[in-house]
């Protein structure tokens, strides 16, 4: 049976999974390295290049997203940019560059409900990381960007979730941060 054009790449992308799923760090990078001669965007390469180095907890997946990122801005694909700062920020809440430049990337393609849906799916991990101060920094730039029914339930639910896992130490000070957050 004669494989496609395809036929090589495809395995080679099961392969490549079945390596990291192994943890064969080794030969998942060089799997990679092969692969990396098939793709045509340079983003989607330093993306996956990212995915694979913070598998293998590797230094340098941070900087692979980070550049990735700013390939995808370069060719306006902000959804993709955001949707990889959104995983960022979601999984290592304290890699606050990854909040700051996800503020920006929704300042550049203000889309209110997108932000309201985003935002509030990331409240949860920064308070737990005890990232409060980045949370209340961000919504003083993001609630300008959603309704104000929108903003209001942001507000809210920022309340809530500082009381359900704060352990004490920032309650009172985000409570207040907040109310200067609501009046401005």
């Amino acid at each position: 049976m004669e494989q496609g054009p395809g036929g090589k790449s495809s395995l080679a992308w099961f392969k490549l999974a079945e390596f990291v799923s192994r943890g064969e760090r080794e030969r998942a990078l060089s799997v990679y390295r092969l692969l990396m001669h098939t793709v045509d965007d340079p983003a989607f390469a330093k993306q996956l290049e990212g995915d694979l180095l913070g598998s293998f907890e590797q230094p340098g997946a941070f900087d692979s997203y980070m550049h990735a990122i700013e390939l995808y801005r370069k060719n306006n694909k902000t959804a993709q940019a955001m949707a990889i700062c959104e995983q960022i920020v979601r999984t290592f809440p304290q890699q606050t560059i990854f909040l700051d430049t996800l503020i920006e990337l929704y300042q550049e393609l203000p889309h209110s409900t997108r932000i309201y849906l985003a935002f509030g799916n990331l409240m949860e991990p920064l308070v737990k990381a005890h990232q409060t101060h980045s949370l209340v920094r961000a919504l003083r730039m993001i609630l300008p960007l959603v309704a104000a029914e929108d903003a209001l339930n942001l507000i809210n639910q920022s309340r809530r979730l500082v009381i359900q896992y704060d352990d004490g130490r920032e309650q009172r000070g985000l409570v207040d941060e907040l109310k200067t957050v609501i009046h401005t």
